[in-house]
């Protein structure tokens, strides 16, 4: 509507149009997990088919990206991404772009996916608060009404809580119970500031090694790796 003339254009030889092109660039991108849309005006969609966690080569990406033909755009690097949800659209900019250099591009990248959908697994859950003023009932604990509603959105089941001393041995205690009731992750409040009686930390230390707790990626102050 509105247009005054109507072009028709010729496929030339060597050349591949948006919609073809499309595809080259979501098989760069494509992994378990992961499915196609439909391809609408050149653009094809990579859609989660399970909920779980996004990782992005994102140095390859760049060069995907750098070509000034080719874009692909992705949700960051470890989002939590749900069923159904797009991670990622991907088209060639212009129409029609040469097919050979759109093959060189794919084996420049190589063979694994740009892309990766980590599901989530289910996992048993344990809570412990730290806190004198908690454990004495001086105040009520706000910490774990918290920690369930950061939890509910994922495959998992709270099935221990412990509210506990300022003490470091009581921690290590607790923490030792948790282990031994099968939680497969033990999430500690309280007591985690830099005062002498915050001995949180330390107890967490003593269960398990240093590099673990650093290694920690955490959305919305959950550990996504320790979901999948």
């Amino acid at each position: 509507m509105g247009k005054a003339h109507i072009y028709v254009g010729e496929k030339q030889v060597g050349m591949i149009h948006e919609e073809e092109a499309a595809q080259y660039l979501f098989q760069m991108c494509n992994s378990e997990h992961l499915v196609p849309s439909e391809i609408k005006e050149g653009k094809i969609e990579a859609i989660a088919e399970k909920q779980g966690v996004l990782t992005v080569d994102q140095k390859r990406l760049e060069i995907v990206n750098a070509t000034g033909k080719t874009m692909i755009a992705t949700k960051p690097n470890f989002y939590s991404l749900e069923k159904g949800e797009v991670a990622a659209g991907m088209r060639i900019i212009p129409l029609v772009m040469e097919e050979n250099k759109l093959k060189d591009l794919k084996q420049h990248i190589g063979k694994r996916p740009l892309l990766q959908l980590h599901p989530f697994t289910f996992k048993k859950i344990g809570i412990i608060t730290t806190g004198s003023e908690v454990y004495y009932k001086r105040i009520k604990d706000g910490f774990e009404p918290v920690l369930r509603k950061k939890i509910t959105p994922f495959p998992a089941e709270i099935i221990a809580t412990k509210i506990v001393d300022d003490q470091l041995e009581m921690i290590e205690q607790a923490i030792k119970e948790m282990k031994n009731k099968g939680c497969d992750i033990i999430l500690c409040t309280g007591g985690m500031s830099v005062d002498a009686d915050d001995r949180t930390p330390t107890a967490i230390q003593i269960q398990v090694s240093s590099s673990f707790v650093m290694a920690h990626l955490f959305y919305q102050d959950l550990c996504l790796l320790c979901l999948i």
